[in-house]
């Protein structure tokens, strides 16, 4: 009892951003929660693959993502894992699976219990911020704008319910476009608190929720391919068409993050090229379940039949549209970190074009021709961004070795001087002064090397430093994530 009291007596604190954090158990649990409403929405996708039940596939799949996404925000910059936050987070996770029940027969009699749900997550959420504000005095600024926008989305919704279709569904529309712009337009250069912060953790984050999304399109494209009993070359062959397309979009989305360095990157959020990162993995998050479907439905004409006409066109509009995401998300983390990007993003879009252009062959040529030009085309995009990366690299080190190699010849040039120096006023002189020469030379010789041998100590010194604070920070990071692995374990 006296630790449940202790527990509720604690207040929000701001996290510090230069701390590294990881994701812990309680966010990979609110992932998979996630992950079975988009399971669910995945499924009605599978019965009409169609443009219609795409239209309602992301009108449904965009206010989910958007309740993963700001609690990611609020809790890279408020969590402290106390009682109220996990009894919150707990309460979001029921909210996210009763949407997920209500998926199958929203846009018929279950609009109510969908917004409902909705509306209540949001709740949990839009508590914390008020709490924040509440306890955190520099930052009731940012909290005090960011309820003001997500009051107002949140009464648009429910004022939606007494909405009838289809006009409910702009209402819809609207709301999750308030509630996207707000944190856009709600984070001032001027705040004392800026938000969302830890911009490796959030990073981290949707890296994980990618990988998650990524390992369900797996899972649907073996499943169908084990109920489609082909044989096992062409098993063999369908699967690798799927999988080296989903192997495609992790290497091109993992090597992006080799731009950045998290203990060297300050992320301002009043740069657009944050959100234009964070908006991005909406499509690319959305998109990478459309794919999957689509390889359901090439595999079930598998192996000698024609694709329908509507179905490879939305496949491959889907794969050139998760493409250009990738781009995008590639482009905007060199500008994040500060670096020049190594890559033309220009060729990405003109891939991405290539790629959708593809749906010309749908009805046309048989199944598994049609899969290899498009996977074909995304594995050629990856190939190429991993070359223009390495050789980005190479010649990054070129350089560096090329201004070494010459302060070297330049020491060496100063050092030639000053022997032609002292063997012209040797010779000039007699033979006492050339004496004393010589003991001027060697009293000059050893103050230069007592300098240098300082100088050099001197970087040595600042050196085992910085390598001495490294591992210090290091062992104060692991002691403290231990204790923060205790807490929640507790």
């Amino acid at each position: 009892m006296r630790r449940f009291k202790r527990q509720l007596s604690q207040k929000l604190r701001l996290r510090d951003d230069s701390q590294e954090r990881h994701s812990n158990w309680l966010g990979i649990f609110y992932d998979l929660i996630f992950m079975a409403a988009i399971l669910q929405l995945s499924a009605q996708l599978s019965r009409e693959y169609d443009i219609d039940e795409l239209g309602r596939y992301a009108l449904l799949f965009v206010p989910i993502w958007w309740l993963w996404c700001d609690h990611n925000f609020c809790m890279a910059r408020f969590d402290i894992g106390d009682i109220i936050q996990r009894l919150l987070t707990l309460s979001g996770m029921f909210g996210v699976a009763m949407m997920a029940i209500a998926i199958p027969d929203t846009f018929d009699q279950a609009d109510t219990t969908f917004v409902a749900a909705y509306v209540s997550t949001r709740g949990a959420t839009f508590f914390q911020y008020i709490r924040a504000g509440q306890t955190i005095p520099e930052a009731k600024e940012l909290t005090g704008r960011l309820t003001q926008g997500y009051g107002i989305g949140l009464i648009i919704w429910l004022v939606a319910i007494a909405i009838p279709a289809p006009s409910r569904y702009v209402m819809w529309g609207i709301a999750l476009s308030v509630e996207l712009l707000t944190p856009v337009f709600a984070s001032k250069e001027k705040d004392k608190v800026k938000f969302p912060g830890n911009f490796a953790q959030l990073r981290e984050r949707f890296g994980v929720f990618t990988i998650i999304i990524l390992g369900t399109t797996v899972a649907t494209i073996i499943r169908t391919i084990q109920l489609r009993r082909l044989s096992v070359i062409e098993s063999a062959i369908a699967a690798s068409f799927g999988l080296i397309l989903i192997f495609g979009i992790w290497w091109d989305y993992y090597e992006s993050s080799r731009f950045l360095e998290p203990s060297k990157t300050k992320v301002s959020t009043t740069i657009p090229a944050f959100w234009q990162w964070t908006y991005s993995h909406l499509a690319l998050h959305a998109l990478i379940p459309v794919i999957a479907i689509g390889f359901r439905y090439a595999i079930y004409t598998f192996p000698g039949d024609f694709i329908d006409y509507t179905t490879g066109w939305i496949l491959a509009l889907a794969v050139g549209s998760s493409m250009l995401a990738l781009g995008v998300i590639w482009t905007s983390l060199p500008i994040l970190a500060q670096k020049s990007s190594f890559n033309d993003s220009a060729s990405y879009f003109v891939t991405a074009a290539v790629v959708a252009g593809c749906g010309i062959l749908a009805a046309r040529v048989v199944v598994p021709l049609y899969l290899f030009c498009l996977t074909g085309m995304f594995l050629v995009r990856v190939l190429m961004t991993d070359i223009e990366f390495d050789s980005g690299d190479s010649s990054k080190d070129k350089k560096e070795n090329k201004s070494s190699s010459s302060s070297s010849s330049e020491k060496k040039d100063s050092g030639d001087k000053k022997e032609e120096k002292r063997s012209s006023s040797s010779s000039s002189s007699s033979s006492g002064d050339r004496r004393d020469d010589k003991r001027d030379d060697r009293r000059d010789d050893r103050r230069d090397d007592k300098r240098d041998d300082r100088r050099d100590d001197r970087r040595d010194d600042r050196r085992d430093d910085r390598r001495d604070d490294r591992r210090d920070d290091r062992r104060d990071d692991r002691r403290d994530d231990r204790r923060d692995d205790r807490r929640d374990y507790r």
